[in-house]
């Protein structure tokens, strides 16, 4: 007699560590139809510009932790920092597994880092159009110290990190595995193959990821995030930091002050996309078609329309649990929509689709 059983549905721990925010999702499944929320965390820390020292991260992941409804001490991690780097560069090509060790050689040839000084990878784009005989890639680097640093403050707060990644590639990692649902849930058709750019605004800076349909092809950082707003917030309505990130994320009925804030910053915001839009037209002979924010600041009502206006563009606030199941969430699933866009690195970490070698 033969007996089955059903095998365990793998559960996941990813954890994002922004400046001004971390993200924690407990998640069920690998593939996006059939990934389920058991969990979730928010919690709003820090100062925009001043990330948390290592203590204070092990004392915020511990509190974090120690609320959730599941434990998991394996987890999936990514972070937010000035000294990541992420770049779409042209490599010769070469087997899979030596994009790598042909990356180390000139390694400052295309990030501001050396490799004794670096922890990096690739990851190659077979699909990508490039010249004969070369080949794109997504390189992703931070330094070493920065890296040791992080990995240090998860094992102290009794986690084991199984895989670190950056937050630009986690962010290009949910929109592959999910824009299909959400174009089809937003009843918009499909970018087959014009450009695409995916806005994910932090609270230091944005990163700017476009996309040739689903294939990457650059990376930049914008030097403006929702921090900017919330310092103009400070001082227009002459509050402190944690106040006007309040303001921000739950603004009254009218307030002129915060909308001018918010208006003035992605003012700035689409005027650097539009830049790197016309550059990829002319390098890369892409003309863009679409919009899609992510990050905090997405999530403001006001956000998408008005950086579609500003770059004539339509722009669309993107959700990636648009295809996951929430029902053990219960009475939560609302909040958490209405932060989905915050989520979407953490996402990305629970499916990935550009799997380093």
């Amino acid at each position: 007699m033969a007996l089955f059983f059903k095998r365990k549905k793998r559960r996941a721990l990813s954890i994002d560590v922004g400046t001004a925010s971390v993200k924690v999702l407990v998640s069920e499944g690998a593939s996006p139809g059939e990934i389920e929320v058991l969990d979730y965390r928010l919690l709003q820390v820090g100062t925009a510009g001043k990330p948390l020292n290592a203590p204070e991260l092990v004392s915020v992941l511990r509190e974090m932790l120690s609320s959730l409804h599941v434990h998991i001490s394996d987890t999936r991690a990514t972070f937010s920092n000035r000294q990541v780097v992420v770049r779409v560069v042209e490599m010769p090509r070469t087997q899979r597994n030596e994009y790598k060790k042909a990356a180390e050689f000139q390694l400052n040839r295309y990030i501001p880092m050396n490799a004794e000084e670096a922890v990096f990878d690739c990851v190659p784009l077979p699909d990508a159009p490039c010249r004969d005989g070369w080949s794109k890639c997504v390189l992703a680097a931070s330094r070493r110290t920065v890296v040791d640093q992080f990995t240090d403050s998860l094992r102290q707060a009794g986690l084991t990190p199984l895989l670190l990644d950056v937050e630009p590639v986690c962010v290009m990692n949910a929109f592959i595995a999910t824009a299909d649902e959400f174009d089809r849930d937003k009843g918009i058709a499909r970018v087959e193959s014009g450009g695409v750019g995916l806005v994910h605004i932090g609270a230091t800076h944005t990163d700017l990821c476009v996309l040739q349909g689903r294939i990457p092809i650059a990376c930049r950082v914008i030097e403006c995030g929702a921090g900017d707003v919330v310092q103009e917030l400070t001082v227009s309505k002459r509050v402190d930091y944690q106040a006007a990130q309040q303001l921000l994320r739950e603004p009254g009925e009218e307030d002129a002050a915060r909308n001018k804030a918010v208006e003035k910053v992605l003012a700035r915001l689409a005027n650097e996309i539009k830049t790197s839009l016309e550059y990829c037209a002319r390098e890369f002979e892409l003309k863009s078609e679409r919009l899609y924010l992510t990050g905090g600041l997405a999530d403001c009502p006001e956000a998408a329309g008005l950086v579609g206006s500003l770059t004539a563009l339509p722009t669309f606030r993107f959700d990636p649990f648009v295809n996951a199941r929430l029902g053990p969430l219960d009475t939560r699933v609302g909040d958490l929509r209405a932060m989905a866009a915050s989520f979407v690195p953490v996402m990305g970490l629970a499916v990935r689709e550009l799997t380093m070698p």
